[in-house]
């Protein structure tokens, strides 16, 4: 057992077994890590590569930044954008209050947005199901290509410009505008107004 004040930038690296972190104030970067992960509430901004073992984390108060976890990965809240690439499991984010892109995920990956950033959402190769939920008004230019299930826009203000079974989907939502784009899933896609 190490233990440091809160009130730190925390930086870890090549810890061969699990790691538990309480909460940190600052800045957090985590890398090579050959089992599990869990982590308090992170304050700043999270980078986190290469864990061999799932990760949960709390909260995020800044950008989150997740690349190559053998395992799943669940995050609380993330108060800016979130960036996750190559996750051998689920997805799960709680509230994000920014852009969210995912890519490489062999699982479901579900998420809520408070707000949709310019940057929008970016989604690609899931071999699962994808679920975001919207807590205030959307308007986006919704594209799905590549997907093997099928696509439900349970939200207000959905023009359609193709079917629901098709494996390209368009559609604007609102007045449009902010990119929302999924391409390669083999799963469902939902996107609710919660």
């Amino acid at each position: 057992i190490l233990k440091l004040p809160r009130r730190i930038d925390l930086s870890v690296s090549s810890v061969s077994g699990w790691i538990k972190v309480g909460d940190v104030d600052g800045q957090t970067h985590v890398s090579s890590i050959s089992g599990s992960a869990e982590m308090g509430n992170v304050g700043g901004k999270l980078q986190v590569s290469s864990i061999s073992g799932s990760l949960e984390i709390r909260n995020v108060g800044g950008e989150a930044r997740v690349t190559s976890i053998s395992g799943s990965l669940k995050i609380g809240n993330v108060g800016g954008e979130a960036r996750v690439t190559s996750i051998s499991g689920n997805v799960n984010l709680g509230q994000v209050n920014g852009s969210l892109d995912v890519t490489s995920v062999s699982g479901g990956v579900n998420a809520t947005l408070v707000s949709l950033s310019p940057e929008g959402i970016h989604i690609k190769s899931v071999s699962g199901s994808v679920e975001i939920g919207f807590k205030g008004d959307v308007n986006a230019d919704f594209n799905a290509d590549q997907v093997s299930g099928e696509v439900y826009l349970d939200m207000p203000n959905v023009t359609r410009e193709s079917e629901t079974k098709s494996n390209n989907v368009r559609a604007r939502i609102g007045a449009g505008g902010t990119p929302i784009e999924i391409v390669s899933v083999s799963g469902n896609i939902r996107l609710t107004r919660s």
